[in-house]
């Protein structure tokens, strides 16, 4: 027997000891593993994503343009509203309740 086989063979016997005996855990491979925290799971499903379509700077841009112009729009309705009780409250009836 040359040294080659005698090291051959005892590799292949403490692969085997290893793969009975040893107990084995399971470890994740990146974002891939099992994820318990929503944040995670929503982390994991937006990078998957990003990896088949690209980065959607187009769509976070477009998010961003409509809650400013959301925004925009409540303070312009706020504006309205202030305007609408003054205009009340400088009428005829709000002046002669006085």
């Amino acid at each position: 027997m040359s040294a080659f086989s005698r090291v051959t063979i005892k590799h292949i016997a403490s692969v085997l000891r290893n793969a009975v005996l040893v107990e084995r855990t399971n470890i994740p491979l990146g974002r891939w593993g099992l994820k318990e925290k929503k944040d995670s799971i929503d982390l994991s499903i937006m990078y998957s994503n990003e990896d088949h379509c690209g980065v959607c700077s187009g769509y976070a841009n477009e998010i961003q343009m409509k809650n400013k112009k959301k925004e925009e729009l409540s303070k312009e309705e706020e504006r309205l509203n202030e305007e609408f009780v003054w205009m009340l409250g400088t009428t005829a009836d709000a002046i002669k309740k006085k």
